[in-house]
């Protein structure tokens, strides 16, 4: 789509089978209609009745906002109470407000408001109570996110290492509901496997034992064939506790008798995600870390097993560092005959001047260039590193470049068992487990890099996009010709431009 009165030209790309829904609320939750409706009760508070508990909002979205600065609110929570309570009274208007946004988180927190109540006994198994299954597996705190923008947490500080109660908080780092990593992942997965829930861990996590594990789980409405993401709900625990429960599934074979476990020198076994990250190895540095930077040649293994399908992606908006030549800064602080430092040779003085005042004059100045002299050694000697980075920082220019990485991604129905590899899915999960024969020799194979790294051509980066064929809408309007259109052009000679495309 072209933007009016400029060169430029608008693309929205949306997510394969994802962002053509929405979820609608009932229009009886609609805030008129619960005003009319006689069996409601009116009474104070029949609005933020619903905001109990511990919860959030999107901060970066506007609820509600005054038209001048002569309000201030030390959250947005407490700026959308205060506009709930003018709701409430008989004189309304919306002029201040995004009616649909705010009918909408009113409807999410009516609907999860008992997420606010006591969990661990309202959520009970077959097998165990919610406060022994918070207990296992050392959860710290459970979360309930909304399409809304509303963010609902419950803590459990019995599971919270006590050195760590100063650090911030989950929903400090964690309010921003659809926008967050955890909610988008488990709305994405959702489409290969509706009941599985995605576990992640932080990118290069290591050995760390404040490593929080997060899994997460999205919650779709379904209504006539179509469906749409409604909330994600999940838990963050120490990385830790899964790791102790790995471990003592993978190295207890129960009644079976086994000589070869996770925790024999024989096998080495793994937790990746369905992108091939390292949830839980035996190696807990690892933790994080993509799995082909460890073994490669598995890697490229699964790949060819089909276990993994990986994708080459690009990025042609990058932006590279340019490191021009310089000349060394510290050789101009120590040649002595650099225009920074003087030379105590002087012009003759002239003849009309008594011979006292001519000595005097000229022993003064041999004093300050000694000064100066002396100064600048001092500087030399102590910020000599610090002006020689400071000038590569101030050389330091970026230029645009094209990048590239390459994205794995886990075929859910491909099952692997060999006498050297082992591979199966954890049910209702992202994960898979990885088991090998550790006495096999790892094989030269290159590894492919999940990291941006930049492509290096034949030529400059302004030559290859001149000479490529690339497709631009003729413009709508006139406009003068930019000078760095005419300096690429001079500099590849022979390009074949745009093409036009009308």
């Amino acid at each position: 789509m072209g933007v009016n009165n400029t060169p430029f030209t608008l693309v929205i790309a949306l997510p394969d089978k994802y962002g053509f829904n929405k979820v609608e609320h009932p229009i009886e939750t609609d805030i008129h209609r619960m005003r009319s409706n006689d069996k409601i009760d009116k009474s104070e508070g029949w609005l933020t009745q619903f905001f109990t508990g511990n919860w959030t909002l999107h901060p970066d979205w506007h609820y509600c906002r005054y038209l001048d600065n002569r309000h201030y609110f030390e959250n947005p929570e407490e700026e959308l109470l205060h506009f709930l309570k003018k709701i409430e009274g008989t004189k309304w208007k919306w002029v201040e407000c995004d009616r649909r946004l705010i009918c909408k988180v009113v409807a999410d927190a009516k609907i999860t408001s008992w997420f606010s109540e006591n969990i661990t006994t309202s959520n009970n198994t077959k097998e165990e109570n919610g406060d022994k299954f918070i207990r296992r597996f050392g959860i710290t705190v459970a979360f309930l996110a909304t399409h809304s923008g509303l963010t609902r947490w419950q803590d459990f500080p019995q599971n919270v290492d006590a050195t760590l109660k100063d650090e911030p908080h989950f929903h400090m780092l964690h309010n921003k509901a659809i926008d967050e990593v955890w909610y988008r992942r488990a709305v994405d997965y959702h489409y290969v496997d509706p009941t599985a829930y995605v576990y992640s861990v932080p990118f290069d996590a290591g050995n760390d034992n404040t490593t929080f594990l997060t899994v997460s789980h999205a919650i779709f409405r379904e209504d006539g064939g179509k469906k749409a993401p409604a909330a994600v709900i999940g838990y963050q625990s120490y990385h830790s506790a899964l790791y102790a429960l790995f471990r003592n599934i993978t190295t207890n074979c129960g009644d079976i008798p086994c000589t070869r476990t996770c925790d024999t020198d024989e096998l080495d076994c793994y937790l990746l995600d369905d992108n091939g990250y390292v949830i839980v190895s035996d190696d807990p540095s690892q933790t994080g870390h993509f799995f082909g930077k460890f073994r490669p040649d598995i890697m490229k293994f699964l790949e060819d097993e089909g276990i993994y399908r990986v994708t080459r992606m690009y990025d042609y908006q990058g932006l590279c560092p340019e490191v021009h030549e310089m000349n060394n800064p510290a050789s101009s602080i120590f040649t002595v005959s650099s225009p920074s430092v003087a030379t105590p040779t002087r012009s003759p003085p002239p003849s009309d001047q008594p011979p006292v005042t001519l000595v005097f004059r000229w022993i003064l100045d041999l004093l300050l260039t000694l000064t100066q002299f002396t100064r600048t050694l001092t500087l030399a000697t102590e910020d000599v590193y610090t002006l020689y980075h400071k000038s590569i920082e101030e050389q330091l220019k970026y230029a645009p470049c094209d990048k590239e990485f390459h994205v794995y991604v886990l075929n859910r129905s491909c099952d692997l068992a060999n006498w050297e590899i082992s591979v199966a899915p954890v049910e209702g999960t992202n994960i898979i487990l990885l088991a090998y024969d550790a006495s096999v020799v790892p094989e030269n194979v290159t590894a492919v890099s999940t990291e941006l790294v930049e492509i290096s051509y034949d030529t400059r980066w302004e030559c290859k996009v001149e000479k490529e064929p690339h497709w631009r809408r003729m413009y709508q309007a006139c406009y003068n010709e930019v000078t760095i259109n005419v300096k690429i052009q001079r500099w590849c000679r022979g390009a074949g431009g745009f093409m036009s495309k009308t």
